[in-house]
């Protein structure tokens, strides 16, 4: 599936906390939409964006680095697991078997979940003798599937968005489940219980199913009805606190402190 073409989904941005109390930031378009690799396009694309937060908080921040531009925004799922005689001792995981659009940012987690699929059929298989049963590495692949299939349908289903995008065809239940998810996403902005297990589906904690939850679907309905509960918080549990986040408290009240010591009154 390679997306292209210029509709109101084909621009945005990611940003995204780091360490050292700094961000990475990435910028995404497609086909003409795409952004600029100079400085001075990398702000006008952003200020272009529908909401200017960004653009306006990046003019007191400092840039560590130069931009770098990726250009390969393919979805590509090679169906190993259909291959009947697939060969003994020859295991394909992460990339070389699916790779997707980073922009979505599921290939290092399906990567995981296909290595976690891999040990359960070694606990599984794994006979006394030391060895495997036949057709091992084949049942691998097949099983890789439940890893591959969830993030593969939610990167493709909005690819398939885009009117140029080549390698798929957007079929009627995908234009439903599209019409669908618009609804959850405009639910999650005022409706927290929904839009944690958005935030579930999206960073693979959890399936797509997790959406059709009774939760979820009486969030929509109540949305479409036109009642507007309070958003809540953004997160369910406490923020963690990094080092960095305690290193910097632990400065600033080193230098509260001296700096009274240094006002106390002297007899």
């Amino acid at each position: 599936i390679r997306p292209g073409g210029v509709t109101r989904l084909a621009a945005g941005r990611h940003p995204v906390p780091v360490e050292g109390n700094r961000w990475h930031l990435t910028l995404f378009g497609y086909g003409p939409a795409a952004p600029r690799t100079d400085e001075a396009g990398f702000n006008t694309f952003m200020e272009e964006l529908r909401s200017p937060i960004l653009a306006d908080v990046l003019q007191h921040a400092t840039p560590l680095s130069s931009i770098i531009s990726h250009r390969r925004t393919a979805n590509r799922w090679r169906r190993f697991d259909e291959i009947d005689n697939w060969p003994e001792g020859l295991i394909a995981a992460g990339d070389s078997v699916c790779c997707f659009d980073p922009v979505y940012g599921q290939g290092m987690t399906t990567g995981i979940l296909g290595a976690i699929e891999l040990k359960t059929r070694l606990d599984a298989e794994w006979c006394d003798s030391g060895t495997l049963k036949p057709g091992f590495a084949r049942r691998v692949q097949q099983q890789m599937v439940r890893a591959i299939r969830p993030a593969w349908d939610l990167a493709t289903s909005e690819d398939l968005r885009l009117a140029s995008t080549t390698g798929g065809q957007l079929r009627t239940r995908d234009r439903w489940l599209q019409k669908y998810f618009d609804t959850v996403v405009s639910t999650a902005t005022v409706d927290s219980d929904v839009r944690h297990r958005l935030l579930s589906v999206m960073n693979m904690l959890t399936g797509p199913a997790t959406l059709l939850h009774t939760t979820v679907l009486s969030g929509v309905v109540r949305h479409l009805c036109g009642w507007q509960p309070h958003p809540g918080p953004l997160w369910r549990d406490r923020p963690r606190t990094t080092r960095n986040d305690r290193s910097q408290r632990e400065l600033r009240s080193v230098f509260e402190a001296d700096l009274a010591h240094r006002h106390q009154p002297v007899n």
